[in-house]
């Protein structure tokens, strides 16, 4: 594995650690998300997910197919905002709990193909 995946797959799952851990410390999760038309079924275990899929990407466990379930989960989140974005009143992102509430749009979607490249970037390398 060359350094650069290294690299990215620490940062890609140090991101997914914090956004889970952000989630499970929100009080507004997984109202957020329901706001963002999820079901509250399948966002109640998303944060769990997020830090151990986290954890499997940041240390190399499972590789690749720890980051494989990390990129197919980013496309699956960047559909739910993409679709969220579109609403007449686009809800508050839930990314990373309480942190950053602001309305889905761009910015999101982008970040999400950054860390997708992130994820191509560890699985490549």
């Amino acid at each position: 594995m060359s350094e650069l995946a290294l690299v990215s797959g620490v940062v890609l799952g140090a991101v997914f650690i914090a956004a889970g851990v952000l989630k499970l410390s929100s009080p507004h999760w997984p109202g957020d998300a329901v706001a963002l038309g999820v079901s509250e079924r399948v966002a109640r275990p998303v944060p769990v997910v997020e830090v151990v899929l986290g954890a499997l990407v940041a240390t190399g466990v499972g590789s690749p197919w720890s980051e494989v379930a990390v990129i197919a989960l980013l496309v699956v989140f960047s559909i739910v905002v993409l679709r969220a974005s579109r609403f007449e009143q686009p809800p508050v992102c839930a990314c990373f709990g309480s942190l950053g509430r602001r309305p889905v749009g761009r910015g999101h979607l982008l970040r999400n193909l950054a860390l997708i490249a992130l994820g191509v970037i560890t699985v490549l390398g």
